[in-house]
């Protein structure tokens, strides 16, 4: 573990608009922070080699600064301008025995800023390389926000995590991770597809299973209680016409999904967790999981991407939805799928250091500057071939940031080329706030290849799209 420290505070301030908000010239860090030798140069990265996923199940705990827990060493919440080193790879968890081994190239991992003392901003990225002007969570005083990570590896198997301003806890949970692999193994390929509403629990919305078909009652989800959910397979309100969607047939095995909680009637967290051919692993008398999904106010709604085991000894079509305390309504929306070892061939990931694709603000260096988002607006982006993306890339994974919208409003975003927008959202998000969440966003195909489209629903609001790897 180390932290690595800068000189020049004055400039914490001065380019507070380059990253998204928020953003800071390294300064010195907490003073809990052991001395440590000088900070290696600097380096650039390259996208790594061709990989699959593996997921990590069940995930564990890496980092929780509050405890003192870094992987194998011992680190301590991070001061304004710090930057913390993670080692990833080679630390053994002492509850369930899982690791990401050594060789790794991205680590999916679920990354919690809590209790900070100011406004500020985390940035991950390959440990000892040049920080990007990209974020990952961008965050108020004094609240837990959660948002999913997929991050590019050093060659050592390390991250840094950049805080911007003030003090900050931070937690990070391993979900999975890509590591290299020759392309004849189809085990952890990607097959993407547009995005598509497969839950819904709340009453008078598309007909599906999680609202019983529109029955007219309540199904928000009550106090440590975890209910099942289909992914796979097409939902009751648009079988048997959407298509792709996630096959039901034993070839799929992990998915990648969007959960956003909503309307919660008490301060809670969500949780996915495995289904299996006992039931749901947590809830009721199997007690509550040690980890959190998604956090969300009262009141509010709140989203956080998910890399998931679909089933456990079962046919893998199912996943459980677990809600700490009170009621609360959620929506699932998938977005693609990972194979096992009968899928067809699939697509293997590139990750990189986080690249700023697009920023809609006036003035900000990108092919998006000056393109605000208008209520209803859709604003088409290109991504293959652009910022280092080859041509033949199918999908990205990028972290997508609302900014200061003048009125609460939800982001989706989605192939160019869909015949028509399709009912989902990546970001929920109030007036005049900054929220992210990561997205894997299938690419248009046909005539006008490898672009994708913002759709925006109500008022005028800014977006960054930070991408950290693509699929091909």
């Amino acid at each position: 573990m180390s932290f690595r420290t800068g000189r020049h505070i004055a400039s914490a301030f001065s380019i507070l608009a380059s990253i998204v908000v928020f953003g800071a010239q390294q300064v010195p860090a907490a003073a809990a922070v052991r001395a440590s030798a000088p900070a290696a140069a600097a380096t650039t990265v390259s996208a790594s080699a061709a990989s699959n996923y593996i997921p990590v199940n069940p995930g564990f705990r890496i980092l929780d600064t509050r405890k003192g827990l870094c992987g194998g060493n011992v680190c301590h919440a991070l001061g304004a301008g710090g930057t913390l080193q993670l080692q990833v790879t080679g630390y053994v968890d002492p509850g369930t025995g899982n690791s990401v081994p050594a060789g790794a190239s991205a680590v999916v991992i679920n990354v919690t800023a809590v209790g900070g003392t100011s406004y500020s901003l985390f940035t991950v990225y390959p440990a000892g390389s040049n920080r990007p002007t990209a974020s990952n969570i961008n965050f108020p005083a004094g609240t837990a926000i959660a948002n999913l990570v997929t991050s590019q590896l050093s060659s050592g198997g390390a991250i840094d995590i950049f805080n911007a301003l003030g003090t900050v806890n931070v937690v990070g949970d391993i979900e999975g991770y890509f590591t290299p692999t020759p392309s004849t193994q189809p085990s952890g390929e990607y097959h993407p597809i547009p995005p598509l509403r497969v839950c819904d629990t709340r009453a008078e919305q598309e007909v599906n299973a999680c609202n019983g078909f529109n029955d007219g009652k309540s199904h928000a989800i009550g106090p440590n209680t975890a209910v099942k959910v289909t992914v796979a397979g097409q939902p009751a309100w648009c079988s048997p016409t959407c298509t792709p969607s996630i096959p039901t047939d034993g070839t799929e095995e992990f998915a990648i999904i969007n959960l956003t909680a909503i309307a919660g009637t008490v301060n809670t967290y969500l949780s996915v967790v495995p289904w299996t051919i006992n039931g749901c692993t947590y809830g009721g008398n199997k007690g509550a999981p040690p980890f959190s999904t998604v956090n969300v106010s009262a009141g509010k709604a709140q989203a956080n991407r998910v890399f998931v085991d679909l089933g456990i000894n079962t046919n893998p079509i199912n996943i459980c939805v677990y809600n700490a305390v009170g009621k609360a309504n959620f929506v699932i929306d998938a977005n693609g799928w990972f194979g096992g070892p009968t899928a067809a061939t699939g697509l293997q990931f590139y990750a990189t250091s986080p690249t700023r694709l697009c920023d809609t603000r006036a003035g900000m260096g990108t092919s998006c500057a000056g393109h605000e988002l208008t209520q209803a607006g859709v604003l088409t982006v290109a991504a293959a071939g652009q910022d280092g993306i080859p041509s033949a890339a199918k999908a990205i994974v990028a972290n997508l940031t609302a900014i200061a919208g003048s009125s609460f409003t939800f982001i989706s975003a989605y192939p160019s080329d869909a015949a028509s927008r399709p009912n989902v959202s990546d970001i929920n998000v109030g007036a005049g706030q900054v929220l992210d969440n990561l997205t894997a966003i299938t690419l248009s195909g046909g005539a006008s290849p490898g672009d994708f489209d913002l759709f925006n629903a109500l008022g005028n609001i800014n977006a960054t799209v930070d991408v950290e790897g693509w699929f091909q």
